[in-house]
Formats: C-alpha cells, structure tokens, sequence
C-alpha cells in the first residue's frame, strides 16, 4: 500500500487547497508556527513534492522555538548574567 492508497485527502486539489489557506494564514501571521507546520506537511506529501520547502519551515519553527526559550530563560535569570554561548563554553 502506498502513500495515496492510505490518505484519506489523496485527491490532489486538497493539499493545494490547504496550502493556499495556511498561506494566507502566514500571511496575516507570519509567526504562525502551527500554519507553518501544516504548510510544511502539505508541501512534501507526494502529491506536492516540495520537500526543500518544508525543510526550510520546519527549520524556521525550531529556531523560532529556540529563540523564544533562551529568551524566556534569560528573561527568568537562568543563566545568572551569563549569555547562553558563554554558558555553554565553560
């Protein structure tokens, strides 16, 4: 069984009718990581093939998430006055 076999959504207009609306989405969110996720998911699905493009999404939603967890860490005082490179080379 393949792929298209076992996607309920294997009919080709649906991931395209999906990523139009997570775009527009960005659109008006642009750090909207949960569309971005979706997005990124319909982009390499089979029927679609744009792999490099989801990679790239999937790379902006982990630096996001990272970014904002060292900021919430550093805001708390976690790293008591050090920055995070400065802790991590000691």
């Amino acid at each position: 069984m393949d792929w298209e076999d076992s996607n309920p959504g294997k009919n080709s207009a649906e991931p395209l009718e999906a990523i139009h609306a997570f775009q527009s989405a960005l659109l008006l969110e642009p750090t909207n990581n949960e569309a971005k996720f979706h997005l990124a998911t319909c982009l390499q699905t089979p029927v679609v093939g744009k792999i490099d493009e989801a990679r790239e999404l999937y790379r902006q939603i982990i630096d996001e998430d990272v970014d904002r967890s060292l900021g919430r860490r550093s805001a708390r005082g976690n790293w008591k006055g050090l920055s995070p490179l400065t802790t991590f080379n000691m």
